[in-house]
């Protein structure tokens, strides 16, 4: 009696067609999943994306509004940043974004500008105002004028003293001396100030230098009452820091 060999090759066709299906299935699952973390991935990665954006757009605004460098770690929508600034022959400010294991980064360079700060010192000692000074007819009274490196290279501060911050009356053959009050765009040439020295260089190996301001009213011709100028310490022609100074013309003596 002889077997029917077609049963075992039905058999066989129909396990390798199942099988066939079981792998197409996987497969189809496999790239489903893996399109899925993708897409999830791509989430994430933008999260992390803004999250050092929000680093960079701090930094710039504390540079901006503060005058800082700055650098350090935040969070902001359940994200994490680190921001990281260096300073050489530019300006790097390297910021950090990290979401759920996903980190993305962006970096901004720019070359390095040239900054100071320019304040005056109390004239007569702690508890008087650096703005106010006091002159007798026939007299003269200072202040020091000190600039304060910030960043950039090294740089040239020329000082300067008006009451019109359109009009600057240098004396003639008095290096660094200066009619300060006008009458219209004419010079009263009763109060000249001078200053010692007339250019501080300033850099990062030396940031800090200082000026001494003198006012006098040599012939004495100078009417009583007060006056408002500005202190000027220019580095470029588009950086300029001023500073107020209130002079006060008086027979008593200064201070009061």
């Amino acid at each position: 009696m002889f077997k029917n060999p077609k049963k075992g090759v039905s058999l066989y066709l129909a396990l390798m067609i199942m099988f066939i299906l079981i792998a197409i299935g996987l497969g189809v699952s496999l790239i489903i999943v893996s399109q899925m973390k993708m897409i999830r991935g791509m989430g994430d990665s933008v999260v992390a994306l803004y999250a050092a954006d929000t680093g960079i757009e701090r930094a710039l605004y504390e540079k901006r509004a503060n005058g800082m460098n700055w650098s350090g770690s935040d969070s902001v929508g359940g994200a994490n940043y680190t921001v990281n600034y260096t300073e050489n022959s530019e300006v790097r400010w390297q910021s950090s974004g990290n979401y759920k294991g996903t980190k993305r980064a962006i970096e901004v360079i720019s070359p390095v500008v040239f900054d100071f700060n320019l304040v005056l010192e109390a004239p007569y000692g702690t508890g008087w105002a650096p703005d106010n000074l006091c002159i007798r007819p026939s007299d003269s009274t200072f202040t020091t004028v000190t600039t304060t490196h910030i960043s950039g290279p090294t740089e040239d501060v020329t000082f300067s003293v008006s009451d019109s911050p359109s009009i600057t009356s240098p004396v003639p053959g008095w290096p660094g001396c200066f009619y300060p009050l006008h009458s219209g765009e004419t010079p009263i040439t009763d109060l000249k100030a001078c200053f010692s020295p007339a250019v501080c260089t300033i850099s990062s190996a030396s940031p800090t230098c200082s000026s001494t301001l003198t006012l006098s009213d040599a012939g004495g011709d100078m009417p009583l009452g007060t006056y408002a100028m500005k202190v000027s310490g220019a580095a470029t022609d588009i950086l300029t820091k001023q500073a107020d100074i209130q002079l006060k013309v008086q027979n008593a003596s200064c201070p009061v």
